[in-house]
């Protein structure tokens, strides 16, 4: 599989049910998500998870974010986040 292939993920998160908080479609999303950041070997934003959690209106929600490890440490990151719900 290409590794950067974005119609594939296009594919898999345009899902008929949608993706909801909490719904099934949520928790394909993001196990999709977090298999293609692992594929595309990005480095957790923040320890040792992509899961940023966070709550808002009283529900819970989590943002995933990786960075795209960089050969020099003189440049900027590059965040790759999944907002997708």
């Amino acid at each position: 599989m290409n590794p950067f292939g974005a119609r594939q993920d296009v594919d898999q998160l345009a899902l008929p049910g949608g993706r909801m908080v909490g719904s099934d479609g949520h928790q394909r999303a993001e196990q999709h998500l977090l298999r293609r950041f692992e594929q595309l070997d990005l480095a957790p934003y923040s320890g040792t998870s992509y899961r940023l959690p966070y709550t808002g209106e009283g529900r819970q929600f989590t943002n995933l974010v990786g960075v795209v490890r960089g050969t020099s440490l003189a440049q900027a990151p590059v965040l790759v986040g999944a907002h997708y719900d």
